[in-house]
């Protein structure tokens, strides 16, 4: 009897564990991947500031097309009650968020999102109020067709050069990552 109450638990991980794909990060923006296979991959763009990659989730159900609209690179703080910690600035990134898939998508963007410094330091995203524009509040839902627009705020150190921005739906669970070069 113990053995089953044991054995249960662990069926049920490696089935979750084996459930998943292999995580892959693409950064060939949307109109990039609609070039011929004639050109040569050196000619292929990389994803940056205005670009859109559409990204899909675990379920079959859910594609987002997620366009990097704006970067702000110091965006102070809206209010008294949003400040960085000593050393720190905020960072953000503002999102055009389209729901092209069939289902909705019920999420909270700032989980799956992450900026990448020069010496490859990853940060998370913070919850703060900053000009510039509206942060996505905790979650969104986008039914198909529909889209959103918000800023994904992160704090970073003063000294970091923010180089990359990865984004995955799921709250960052999904196998696909979508990577913007910031430089």
């Amino acid at each position: 009897m113990i053995m089953r109450v044991i054995a249960a638990p662990l069926v049920s991980i490696v089935l979750v564990l084996t459930a998943c794909g292999t995580p892959t990060v693409t950064s060939t923006p949307d109109s990039a991947s609609a070039t011929p296979a004639a050109s040569a991959p050196s000619a292929e763009k990389a994803a940056k500031v205005g670009s859109t990659i559409t990204l899909q989730g675990a379920d079959e159900a859910l594609k987002v097309a997620v366009k990097l609209s704006k970067v702000l690179t110091k965006p102070a703080a809206a209010n008294e009650f949003s400040t960085p910690q000593d050393g720190h600035r905020f960072y953000a990134v503002e999102l055009v968020m389209k729901n092209v898939g069939t289902g909705a998508y019920s999420d909270s963007p700032g989980n799956g999102a992450y900026v990448i410094d020069s010496d490859d330091q990853q940060y998370s995203s913070t919850i703060a109020d900053v000009k510039g524009g509206k942060q996505f509040p905790g979650t969104v839902t986008i039914s198909a067709g529909d889209s959103r627009r918000g800023l994904v705020v992160f704090e970073v150190p003063k000294a970091a050069k923010i180089v990359k921005f990865q984004f995955a739906l799921d709250s960052g669970f999904a196998d696909q990552k979508g990577e913007w070069t910031l430089e």
